[in-house]
């Protein structure tokens, strides 16, 4: 009889414990969907992000070769100056 009363205890005390593991189990699975779900919204994010720096890119190239072009027009008129003031020096010293 003691033993049979031990098996039952034991029998009760495994269902309690598959009855934590199933809960635990579900808290898991639950957990999971929400990272997947958090996952797919960054990734989602970053791909927009992506897409917005590649449809940028074009123009941010063309803006800067266009003030590349500004600062080329400025260093040659620089450079006029600086031959400009080199022939004054040299008509005036030599």
């Amino acid at each position: 009889m003691r033993q049979i009363e031990e098996l039952k205890e034991k029998e009760r005390i495994a269902n309690e414990n598959v009855e934590g593991l199933m809960t635990d189990i579900a808290a898991a699975e639950e957990e999971i969907a929400r990272w997947k779900v958090a996952a797919e919204q960054e990734a989602a994010a970053g791909g927009a992000v992506e897409q917005d720096f590649t449809s940028q890119r074009p123009e941010s190239k063309h803006f800067l070769i266009d003030q590349v072009c500004l600062w080329c027009v400025a260093l040659g008129e620089v450079i006029k100056g600086v031959s400009l003031v080199l022939e004054l020096i040299d008509m005036f010293y030599f």
